[in-house]
């Protein structure tokens, strides 16, 4: 049936008196008398109107949706809107918005027929309506961040509309318009904080929060910690939207800390946050170590998202150098102990005088006597020894020279020296290098000058080439 056709049902046949009489006049044609209620009622198909909030909407995640409403606003006695449906075949949406269905008001089921054609409701009575929300799956960003494309709705004939999808096959339809906008969110930083004073073999937490500026949400991937100094071990992270905490998924790898898409979930349902949203923070927990000690470096944060379209930004934090961060010198430690040891010298001659210089520190909460062990190098002679036992008080470090001459040459590494320190059974290592070259060949160097001479007369003529110069020099 056309759109809008009409179809007479009922007249009335005019009847004749003289038709039963011996003659009768009739006139060259017969009308017809149609009841106009019965034409009036029946020329009415079901009409649907279309009502929308806004028919241009922002992707805010993988789904956009629309809030739309069908009305039958037909006059009442009129046949029902069978087969109500949405259609949308624009090929500007192809490659943009797929999967195409519809949520009626209060149902969390959605009806679904296709992903491109959308059953609304089998029968819809004059005058009645019925809203919710139209959605397709996002699969890309339009060109330009916007996008109009067409939408059909109407009623059938016999059942839905089949694919392919054809108007020609349609009972009856409509037109109307839909359009999508695309936001980009902005990413940065609202803030850090981290506790100090902090002590030695305990745990301290530092935080970093986010916000995005826009209304276009942004994804959170994952969390990548660098410049993670000796003595810092990251042993958890968690996530939080100010109300509720969630764990971060840990690596293998300390400095990578995955976002899993559950997770998330529980802090923003979309998976994303926005400007609406409350700040996404980002907590680790850390246990400073004996070789913390002293130090104010904190790993720095990078948090990844993407964005609705899909693509990777980062934003950077930085914790290096806080001044702030410091060491408030007490220790929770019970086996915490560093040694270093050094020389000033970097290149000395067999034969001359050679200092070490090792550093025992014990940055436990007691007094602890410790075992020292010193591996000298080959050809190198004491003068002074690094004693076998030192005894160090809480949060004290000790300095010994050791001194001696080198009578072998040789270079790094093979005149390394190495230093021990042993407490109840572990062993805490340094060592040092010192180049040594022979004191002989250094002489040989100074008198290795080359010189030639004649003697003609009273006068001595004799050349010296030292380095890239020649002296020349007259005697008379």
């Amino acid at each position: 049936m056309p759109p809008d056709s009409s179809v007479i049902t009922n007249f009335d046949l005019q009847l004749y008196t003289c038709l039963s009489q011996a003659t009768c006049s009739l006139p060259d044609s017969i009308s017809l008398k149609a009841k106009p209620t019965a034409i009036t009622a029946l020329s009415n198909n079901p009409q649907l109107s279309l009502t929308q909030d806004d028919n241009s909407v922002q992707i805010e995640g993988d789904t956009i949706c629309w809030n739309v409403s069908l009305t039958n606003s037909s006059v009442s006695g009129t046949t029902l809107a069978n087969n109500v449906f949405f259609a949308i075949n624009d090929p500007a949406v192809s490659g943009v918005l797929s999967g195409w269905h519809f949520y009626p008001t209060g149902s969390s089921v959605p009806n679904v027929l296709d992903g491109v054609i959308v059953p609304i409701i089998d029968s819809l009575a004059p005058g009645a309506a019925i809203g919710g929300n139209l959605c397709a799956a996002v699969t890309d960003c339009p060109v330009n961040d916007s996008l109009i494309f067409g939408l059909y709705y109407g009623w059938n004939c016999g059942g839905y509309p089949q694919a392919p999808f054809d108007t020609l096959a349609l009972c009856e339809f409509q037109t109307d318009s839909l359009r999508m906008n695309v936001i980009i969110g902005q990413l940065f930083s609202s803030g850090k904080t981290y506790e100090t004073p902090y002590k030695l073999c305990d745990t301290i937490s530092f935080t970093t929060c986010f916000q995005n500026f826009n209304e276009g949400n942004l994804f959170p991937q994952q969390l990548v910690l660098d410049s993670i100094v000796d003595g810092i071990d990251i042993i958890s992270g968690t996530m939080s939207n100010g109300t509720l905490s969630v764990q971060l998924t840990a690596t293998v790898n300390d400095s990578l800390w995955l976002i899993h898409p559950d997770s998330i979930a529980l802090l923003y349902p979309s998976g994303g946050f926005n400007v609406t949203s409350s700040d996404f923070c980002v907590t680790m927990t850390a246990s400073l170590g004996c070789n913390f000690a002293g130090s104010n470096v904190l790993p720095n944060k990078t948090l990844y998202v993407t964005n609705v379209c899909g693509a990777l930004d980062s934003l950077p934090v930085p914790y290096t150098t806080l001044g702030a961060f410091v060491w408030d010198t007490t220790s929770y430690c019970t086996d915490c102990f560093t040694l270093n040891k050094f020389s000033n010298d970097t290149l000395v001659a067999t034969g001359d005088p050679v200092t070490y210089q090792v550093v025992a520190c014990n940055y436990n909460a007691s007094t602890n006597t410790v075992a020292l062990v010193d591996l000298l190098p080959s050809g190198f002679i004491p003068t002074t020894n690094l004693p076998a036992t030192t005894t160090l008080l809480p949060m004290e470090c000790d300095t010994f020279a050791v001194t001696g001459t080198f009578f072998l040459s040789g270079g790094c590494p093979a005149m390394t020296n190495n230093a021990f320190l042993i407490f109840n059974g572990d062993t805490t290592a340094a060592s040092a290098c010192v180049e040594v070259v022979s004191s002989s060949a250094i002489c040989q160097d100074s008198a290795d000058i080359v010189w030639t001479g004649t003697i003609n007369s009273n006068q001595l003529v004799t050349t010296f080439p030292i380095r890239q110069f020649t002296l020349l020099t007259l005697l008379w």
